[in-house]
């Protein structure tokens, strides 16, 4: 999947980096309260914050957000301007 992804991106200059996914499934994109039971199928709530979403979904925002902390530099870094990124599991 990586592979095509990052071919098809080619064509657009956009680039393509991995991302770890463990547990990103499992992890509540709002409060960052990890347990096996948040996630029911296509269906994510924190049991800690009661935060709903599709599990698929709350999963890419944990994948972008870990991206995003990856790359932090600590002196106002983040997500650079014009850059984008892709979440794929």
């Amino acid at each position: 999947m990586y592979e095509y992804v990052e071919y098809k991106t080619e064509l657009y200059g956009i680039d393509v980096e991995q991302v770890d996914p463990e547990n990103t499934s499992r992890r509540c994109s709002h409060c960052g309260f990890t347990h096996p039971d948040n996630r029911n199928g296509e269906e994510f709530v924190c049991l800690k914050c009661g935060y709903e979403n599709h599990a698929d979904y709350n999963a890419a925002k944990n994948v972008g957000l870990r991206y995003l902390r990856r790359n932090q530099t600590g002196d106002g870094g983040g997500m650079l301007k014009n850059q984008r990124f892709l979440a794929c599991h």
